[in-house]
């Protein structure tokens, strides 16, 4: 390389990074220094702007946080107060769902009803990574007073815990995992604009209870769960009413509002599955259900309740099985009280169901599945012996034939349409030919 292209390029690189190139004129010395000194302390001022800024933001966090709590350490403080942190939304989440019906019998158009079913909203919040709150509110038939049908309650409150990746503790008010429906009960989740009668009137859903579980599963696709909770009151049973009669334990449970608590109950679920498209499950529950009055007559009478269900779901097909029995124990001498009464109370119900449902039929970004269920549950199978002539007879096991179809416009979205044929007609339980007709969301 020649000498003179040698100084070219120094000096363009020279000039690159900021020094002068060689020029004919001397550099101001002085006034390169003044120019840097006057860019050191424009910078210097958007620091302390920067830092001004970042103390008021955490000085005002507290505030924002709802409750101005003194750092633990701090003079003065409470060392036994958390420290002040700011809300954070993504700790927060909402879930709900909601259905709407219209029911039309055959043989009494007269008697058609419309109804918003129910609204459920629901908020959780998690504490740290492990440990979280769920709540639920229900309320049904859109006007709860005291004039009115309508009913709020408090479907869920509980806290859970997690215990690494497979296990998790819950304390508080929550649902029993019995059957399919009672823990997944959102509309969309099941076929039918009324859930199944075997889960309603065998297993009372939307069935929950006080107390404490613990959950867990394995790698081998088993999960399972045991709790220690409240249970039933047979004390509450009414035999005017025919409320027994459409569910035995549904008349007598107590959704932990004052619930006694002198018996306490225990169940266990387990579930597999460990194959895909396959799931089966079983549960049992029981626990005392005269709650030790010693003046009533079935102070040591047991409730029992146990059910088994598979689904399976070969290619867009799903086929779903359920079984359900309970009993009632010591009801003997309770019954001889009501002696004259419509309902007495029974020692043995049971109920079970057979679905098939097409999954595979899609219009456009809609979905249409249709399905058909049949199902047979008696609510009064037995009852204890008080005597000839005096222990009542089985009540007639009810036939109930399903057909209809559900269109989603969303999978969390879903407008329903069924026909329901009972084979032993009872009004007076809405036993009889109806059209149903529904609309149901979650979220």
């Amino acid at each position: 390389m020649r000498p003179t292209s040698i100084v070219a390029a120094l000096a363009a690189t020279l000039t690159f990074v900021g020094f002068p190139a060689a020029r004919a004129e001397p550099v101001d010395t002085a006034a390169r220094i003044n120019e840097l000194s006057a860019q050191i302390e424009v910078l210097r001022a958007e620091v302390e702007a920067l830092r001004t800024a970042q103390a008021q933001a955490a000085a005002a966090a507290p505030a924002a946080g709802g409750t101005a709590l003194t750092a633990a350490g701090d003079a003065g403080a409470d060392t036994r107060a958390p420290a002040a942190v700011a809300p954070d939304e993504s700790a927060i989440t909402f879930t709900g769902y909601g259905e709407a019906i219209y029911t039309r019998p055959s043989d009494g158009p007269n008697d058609a009803v419309a109804d918003l079913q129910r609204v459920v909203l629901g908020v959780g919040y998690r504490f740290d990574e492990r440990t979280r709150l769920e709540v639920e509110a229900e309320w049904e038939h859109a006007i709860t007073s005291a004039d009115d049908e309508g009913e709020a309650a408090i479907e869920q409150a509980y806290i859970a815990h997690e215990f690494g990746e497979s296990m998790q503790l819950r304390a508080g008010l929550f649902l029993i995992p019995m059957g399919i429906i009672n823990e997944y009960h959102e509309p969309p989740t099941f076929f039918g604009v009324f859930r199944p009668l075997t889960e309603t009137a065998i297993i009372p859903t939307t069935w929950r209870e006080g107390g404490v579980s613990v959950l867990g599963n394995t790698s081998g696709g088993f999960h399972w769960s045991v709790g220690l909770t409240t249970g039933f009151n047979l004390a509450d049973w009414d035999p005017t009413s025919l409320d027994g009669q459409e569910s035995p334990l549904g008349s007598i449970h107590q959704e932990m509002s004052l619930a006694v608590a002198n018996d306490l109950s225990v169940f266990g679920s387990v579930k597999y599955l460990g194959v895909p498209g396959l799931a089966l499950g079983a549960a049992v529950f029981t626990g005392g259900a005269g709650q030790g009055q010693k003046a009533f007559p079935a102070d040591d009478s047991q409730a029992t309740l146990w059910s088994a269900h598979a689904r399976w779901e070969p290619g867009a097909w799903e086929l779903t099985a359920l079984y359900a029995e309970g009993y009632l124990s010591d009801t003997a001498a309770l019954n001889l009280t009501f002696i004259g009464n419509p309902t007495l109370v029974p020692k043995r119900f049971w109920g079970g169901y057979g679905q098939v449902a097409y999954r595979g039929w899609p219009l456009g970004s809609w979905r249409l599945e249709p399905f058909a269920r049949y199902e047979m549950f008696n609510t009064g199978a037995e009852y204890a012996n008080i005597g000839q002539g005096l222990t009542p007879k089985a009540l007639s096991t009810e036939d109930v034939t399903t057909l209809g179809a559900s269109l989603y416009l969303n999978p969390n979205v879903v407008f329903k349409l069924d026909y329901q044929f009972f084979d032993s007609a009872n009004a007076a339980l809405g036993y009889e030919d109806r059209l149903n007709l529904g609309v149901g969301y979650m979220y």
